[in-house]
């Protein structure tokens, strides 16, 4: 079977509603895309139309043609148009095949000359001249909207095309912010000072063991030392500490401190302050009147 006949074929069936759900969306898709498809489609239509409109139709095609093509509206009134001009058609051929005793050329002028022939070739003439109107309007409607259809699948293209050129930047851009992002990272961990901790208990400490004492090592990048000191009562409402050497020179002094929950105050103090040796942290406590108490004294050791 050649191209034309199958799709001829598929066409008649699409439009009957014979054809699967797999073989209506091929012909669509073949229809609104393939100008020559579209036009054997229109063709097949009429052909069906002239086949119900002349009862060639066989009964179970005209059962499906009732039951599917019919239920359309606009397909229903191509159908009405198409049996009105076949009766028309058949009228003005039963006319002209009437037998008359006359000669042929009385017949020929009697028959003009009857008010219902000229009235059925009015009325043929009529109806040939709308049916053509209306299959050009018609063949006009169904190219109209297959442009339209192609340029909505253009516009549709131009769409995504430009979606994913936004996509593609947006991703070139992400990664862009990520990678500076992640370089401000390390230049902030670069740039961050090491801190060594050591958490004291507020009391003086003294033992004939050195190991008793409360050891912080000083790494060679450390920056800044905080000492953390737990205190055992906050009857204060605020607290001072002071960085002491073993002797009992002060070295630091902090601003005034509120313990947190859990009874810890931090003192924060650079490096550069400390070298290897003994110190002492000393705790004031100052009441509301600013008046203070000296409370306690707790000796830890530096190692570098």
């Amino acid at each position: 079977m050649d191209t034309t006949s199958e799709i001829k074929r598929a066409a008649t069936q699409y439009l009957l509603g014979t054809a699967t759900a797999e073989e209506q969306t091929a012909m669509e898709e073949k229809y609104f895309s393939d100008p020559g498809v579209f036009q054997q489609v229109v063709a097949a239509e009429k052909k069906l139309l002239d086949d119900y409109a002349y009862g060639r139709l066989s009964s179970d095609d005209r059962a499906q043609f009732e039951r599917h093509y019919l239920t359309h509206p606009k397909r229903r009134a191509r159908a009405m148009t198409a049996i009105a001009l076949a009766e028309n058609l058949r009228g003005l051929n039963q006319m002209q095949a009437a037998p008359e005793r006359s000669l042929w050329w009385r017949k020929w002028w009697k028959g003009f000359r009857a008010p219902s022939f000229a009235f059925g070739m009015a009325a043929a003439v009529l109806m040939l001249t709308l049916g053509s109107l209306w299959l050009w309007l018609e063949t006009r409607r169904l190219q109209s909207e297959l442009h339209q259809s192609q340029s909505a699948q253009a516009t549709a293209g131009e769409r995504e095309r430009n979606l994913l050129e936004q996509l593609s930047t947006q991703q070139t851009r992400s990664e862009q912010l990520s990678a500076e992002v992640e370089k401000l990272r390390a230049a902030q961990r670069a740039s961050a000072p090491s801190f060594a901790s050591l958490l004291l208990t507020a009391g003086l400490t003294r033992s004939n063991d050195p190991a008793d004492i409360p050891r912080l090592v000083l790494l060679p990048d450390v920056t800044q030392v905080r000492l953390q000191l737990k205190i055992r009562e906050t009857a204060y409402s605020h607290y001072r500490l002071t960085l002491e050497t073993a002797e009992g020179k002060a070295l630091r002094t902090s601003s005034l401190i509120r313990p947190n929950s859990a009874k810890i105050i931090s003192f924060f103090i650079p490096r550069s302050v400390f070298s290897k040796g003994e110190y002492v942290l000393a705790l004031s406590g100052v009441n509301d009147n600013g008046e203070i108490d000296n409370m306690s004294k707790t000796l830890f050791h530096i190692t570098q």
